[in-house]
């Protein structure tokens, strides 16, 4: 086969692919899958946006029902060995000083907590500079002053020298000590933002012994404001490791005594693996870590020996213990300057926004690092699947849309089952995987993404696809019935025209031109079709001016129903069938035949009545509106009867019955063989108009139904003279012929000698 040959045939076949609801259904899930992943990958705008939007969102919910169901328990066994020095209001009251405070104070904090036997301390603040404590005419209060006699027995200094002196001394040979770093983006990112850069004072930092003891103490939030994620190791400074390296991992450093080894998917300590990216699996709300305010902690000793002789021996215990100490600030009413701060209420707010309570209720920049410090000492946290692994999820579910998309069909119920059901399943393997495993998978992607949007467009798809067949067969209607029942078929292009099929109580007439291979002998083929066009052209409009409908086209005639497929009551089907039944002679009558033509069209009609199939048959191109059924095949009967008995019309019993008392004239024949040959059908021959018959026809009529009472009671004699006289009256009397003719053959039959 050529190749010009093949490709109507490869047409014809992809046509008739996506005529399937099943195979449009699959291939549309299959595009917007890949389309959807293809966007998911790669992080494509706009639509990204909102499935990670509706990610967190789960997520976050997720994170706050594990958290509800544990409420009152606390953190995990890792964060109960942290403890969180706050700089608060209370704090600050007995002080007597507003921030900043005196790094004087902070060396004493150092020494108090090496008395207590602190594992480690970390500094989430930044000492940056020289103190600002007495710089621009700033000075400790008196009430500062006294408190620092009282309760160390020295005078505070009252110099920035002096005072970055102290905390230097302080912090001079301390292995277990950290201190802040803070990494801030100073404008927008990427577009001309730069990085500025804090670090502790020089003094500090070499009394610590250089910056393995420096953390990066920034923060990174989401698109919305919310903390989630933490970077244990940055690439903003490269080749700086001390820089780059986060306050936590420095902690995580010192509490374990061993450095961590850098790896370009994460670090390495202590035999363990630490993402360098990671989701932070919170603990709690704000205040699920243990907060001890500042004030406590610089004479923990005095303080607890006070609280116990007042409430017994439950707060005896050193409460820093082998604990790790993290040192920030909380809720301030006159807060230090920091750019980090937001107005709520008249009261200023320390802190980041968190899936619990957002920028509500802030959570301290402390207890953030508390947090990331206790996943990184467990080694739970939320873990996100790879980009490899989420590509593949989202293959492996367009797969399964899509084959559950071919067995709905297209249909509206089916659709919505599958894609709740789907979504219902998947939503519970994100919510096993969340809360057994700790992983992260994309939830809202497959939902949103590929089950909703398939389903919306698969429907879609169906509904126009769907309108265009009915369109398509109901235009068919347009050729083959008036144009008001037309017009009135098109505005039922709904379920209930039910074209794809239906029992319906129908009328069905077959008019066939019994002579017309005669008429058309001898004549010149256009003559010949235009003459057979013209013949079929007056049946059609006789059907449709009486309300009817083509079923279909004879060669030499035409079928035509009442009834479907907009169903009409049983009484004006017979009498439309029968009314157009008399004007098809009317009309056929006025057909040009030529002038070399005498003899004119003669037709035979057969008209029954029943219940049928109905609905459209053929291909999607080539279709056509048919009935199917014992009224069809009687039809045919009928019009066949007519060459028995002489006669141009025949109806069905139940026809007549349907006619019931109307202005037409019909006469009982004898009884007819069914098509089956089984039973026996009264047969009817429609006369004309009552009171428009010709006296002869009239007269002949009674006669003959007078000749088929002699025949029931046997008299043949009678019937026979009966008939004799109809036939003198109207010789042409078709029905008249045929009973004498069969009266003779019996008697002959009768006086055949035995």
């Amino acid at each position: 086969m050529t190749d010009a040959a093949k490709t109507p045939q490869l047409n014809k076949e992809r046509s008739r692919w996506l005529d399937s609801s099943a195979n449009r259904g699959r291939s549309i899930a299959l595009i917007v899958g890949c389309f959807i992943t293809v966007i998911w990958t790669f992080r494509l705008p706009p639509f990204t946006w909102l499935w990670e939007a509706a990610d967190v969102t789960i997520q976050d919910a997720f994170l706050q029902v594990e958290k509800a169901t544990q409420a009152g328990r606390g953190p995990a066994d890792s964060g109960k060995n942290i403890v969180i020095l706050s700089i608060d209001d209370e704090s600050m009251r007995v002080l007597g000083n507003n921030p900043p405070l005196p790094r004087q104070i902070y060396a004493r904090l150092c020494r108090a907590l090496a008395e207590a036997q602190a594992s480690v301390v970390g500094f989430q603040i930044v000492f940056d500079g020289e103190s600002p404590a007495f710089r621009n005419g700033h000075t400790p209060s008196e009430q500062m002053k006294r408190y620092f006699k009282q309760a160390f027995g020295e005078s505070l200094k009252t110099s920035s020298v002096a005072d970055d002196q102290a905390l230097a001394e302080a912090l001079q040979n301390r292995d277990n000590i950290v201190l802040g770093a803070q990494i801030e983006a100073v404008g927008k990112k990427p577009l001309g933002g730069q990085l500025q850069l804090l670090t502790p004072y020089e003094k500090f930092v070499r009394a610590l012994g250089g910056g393995a003891s420096l953390g990066n103490v920034s923060l990174q939030s989401d698109s919305d404001g919310v903390v989630r994620r933490a970077t244990i190791c940055g690439d903003k400074f490269p080749g700086h490791r001390s820089l780059n390296t986060s306050f936590a991992l420095r902690v995580l450093e010192k509490q374990l005594h061993s450095p961590a080894v850098e790896n370009p998917a994460g670090e390495f300590i202590a035999g363990r693996f630490i993402p360098r990216n990671f989701k932070i699996d919170y603990a709690g709300p704000p205040g699920t870590f243990e907060s001890i305010p500042l004030w406590k902690a610089l004479e923990w000793t005095h303080f607890h020996n006070k609280a116990s002789h007042l409430q017994g021996d439950s707060l005896v215990q050193n409460p820093f213990a082998d604990k790790i100490v993290i040192i920030g600030y909380q809720d301030l009413s006159v807060p230090e300057s920091r750019s980090d701060t937001s107005g709520i209420g008249g009261k200023l707010l320390y802190g980041v926004a968190t899936p619990f309570g957002g920028s509500v209720r802030k959570m301290s920049d402390a207890e953030v690092q508390a947090n990331i410090i206790s996943n990184l000492l467990s080694g739970r946290f939320l873990t996100e699947i790879d980009r490899w692994q989420e590509v593949l999820t989202l293959i492996v579910l367009t797969g399964l849309f899509a084959f559950g998309a071919g067995l709905s069909r297209g249909s509206t119920a089916n659709l919505l089952t599958l894609t709740a059901g789907l979504s219902a399943v998947w939503f519970v393997i994100c919510a096993v995987a969340y809360f057994q495993f700790s992983l992260l998978v994309p939830c809202m992607v497959p939902i949103m993404g590929i089950f909703c949007t398939s389903c919306i467009i698969v429907w879609i798809d169906e509904n126009v696809v769907r309108s265009e067949q009915r369109k398509r067969k109901t235009r068919l209607f347009r050729k083959l019935a008036s144009r008001q029942v037309a017009d009135e078929i098109e505005k039922h292009q709904l379920k209930e025209l039910c074209l794809e099929g239906k029992e319906a109580s129908i009328t069905v007439l077959v008019c066939e031109i019994s002579n017309l291979t005669a008429l058309l002998e001898g004549k010149q083929p256009q003559v010949a079709i235009k003459i057979a066009n013209d013949c079929i052209r007056a049946i059609s409009d006789a059907v449709t001016t009486n309300g009817g409908v083509i079923e279909r086209y004879l060669n030499h005639g035409v079928v035509a129903i009442w009834g479907a497929p907009l169903s009409q009551p049983e009484n004006e089907r017979a009498k439309s069938a029968a009314s157009t039944a008399m004007t098809i002679s009317q009309e056929l009558a006025k057909v040009e035949l030529g002038a070399e033509t005498y003899e004119s069209p003669q037709c035979l009609i057969g008209i029954c009545s029943g219940t049928a199939v109905c609905g459209m048959v053929g291909t999607a191109d080539n279709a056509l509106y048919t009935a199917m059924g014992r009224p069809v095949d009687e039809a045919f009967q009928l019009t066949a009867d007519n060459r028995i008995f002489g006669t141009r019309y025949l109806v069905s019993n139940s026809v007549l019955r349907s006619l019931g008392d109307t202005a037409l004239e019909t006469r009982e024949l004898s009884h007819a063989a069914s098509s089956d040959g089984v039973e026996h059908r009264r047969v009817f021959e429609l006369l004309g108009e009552k009171g428009r018959l010709s006296g002869a026809l009239e007269e002949a009529t009674s006669l003959y139904r007078r000749a088929m009472l002699a025949l029931e009671e046997h008299d043949r004699e009678e019937a026979e003279r009966l008939l004799e006289s109809a036939l003198r009256l109207l010789p042409d009397d078709g029905p008249s012929q045929a009973a004498l003719a069969r009266c003779r053959r019996s008697q002959e039959q009768f006086n055949v000698p035995h």
